[in-house]
């Protein structure tokens, strides 16, 4: 259970800027640095977004279209795993709508994934149906201010059993000026008599001129879960995270890109008035380039596991794809 909390802080980490493709993943996703894929969680962004077309690759697809009209369309295929006792691909996919006008905007999504086979019950587990929607204020560009709130609907379960279903809520802030930032969420989910609480604030300085752009966030994340039928409480905090990137104009056409991360964390489970306290650390980063030439664009990150280790067939480790890479093209 420890284990599981201290993924759902990760988790807590992203909510305040979401995984995008290349560039940021490259920025370790840090607040500090607007992007294009800002619509994703703050969709009245679009309105001020030339149309164009991305897609990625990182072992698994996803890509989409902005269109003049303060629209977009994306669609996400996540990687497809070994097809075990024939079962067929494992992987999920999402697609989502959205529509800004730079005042206001709102965004519809849509997921699935199938499970993968239990031979105890002789069927595919734990396939996951999630419907979802988000509405945000404020526009978008160098210095944003946007506010933005979320909600989803989950179906959890066997395809040969009852399946449980779940709900979600959030909030996220946003603050962007030329030499700070301020970020913070909270959400709230109830799925299988547990509740579970979510929330995050960071903060720091920016830095920008013609060439160079610098970022640190800094801030607590916590998590608490409530299991509502054992009466167990779990409870995760980070103390704090922090995320230190930046991006060099090196020429015209190329930019270099790197981000350093670091956080302590503790949880801790409480029941029958026993506290069992685990503590971890975590450090990581990643670092990429991007290519310019006039309305299009390819970014790449590197992925550090696979730089330290090799490849697979050389190391014996199984490592992800060398590089997320992504391109765009203004239409």
């Amino acid at each position: 259970m420890k284990k599981n909390l201290l993924c759902a802080v990760l988790l807590t980490v992203s909510s305040v800027a979401q995984a995008t493709p290349a560039r940021m993943a490259a920025l370790s996703g840090n607040g500090g640095f607007a992007d294009d894929t800002d619509f994703f969680v703050f969709p009245s962004v679009l309105g001020g977004l030339a149309p164009r077309t991305m897609i990625t690759y990182n072992g698994g697809f996803d890509g989409g279209v902005i269109f003049d009209d303060g629209q977009a369309l994306w669609f996400e295929r996540d990687t497809v795993a070994n097809d075990i006792a024939a079962a067929g691909p494992q992987g999920g996919y999402r697609a989502l709508y959205a529509k800004g006008d730079g005042a206001s905007g709102y965004l519809l999504r849509a997921s699935q994934t199938t499970g993968l086979p239990d031979a105890d019950v002789g069927a595919v587990s734990d396939g996951v149906l999630t419907l979802g929607g988000a509405w945000s204020s404020g526009a978008g560009g160098s210095n944003p201010s946007n506010l933005a709130i979320s909600g989803d609907l989950s179906v959890t379960g066997r395809l040969n059993d009852d399946p449980t279903v779940g709900i979600g809520a959030g909030i996220t802030s946003r603050n962007l000026t030329q030499d700070s930032m301020t970020l913070w969420a909270a959400g709230l989910g109830y799925q299988d008599d547990t509740i579970t609480l979510s929330g995050g604030y960071t903060a720091g300085p920016r830095f920008r001129n013609d060439l160079s752009r610098v970022a640190l966030q800094l801030g607590p994340l916590g998590v608490i879960s409530i299991n509502t039928e054992s009466e167990t409480e779990n409870i995760g905090l980070t103390l704090p995270i922090s995320n230190l990137a930046a991006e060099y104009a090196l020429r015209d056409w190329i930019r270099l890109r790197g981000s350093a991360t670091a956080a302590l964390f503790a949880a801790t489970t409480v029941e029958d008035a026993v506290d069992n306290m685990a503590w971890a650390a975590g450090v990581g980063g990643a670092f990429g380039v991007g290519l310019l030439h006039e309305g299009a664009r390819v970014d790449m990150s590197i992925n550090p596991d696979w730089v330290l280790s090799g490849p697979q067939f050389l190391s014996g480790t199984p490592n992800p794809l060398f590089a997320s890479v992504s391109a765009r093209v203004d239409l």
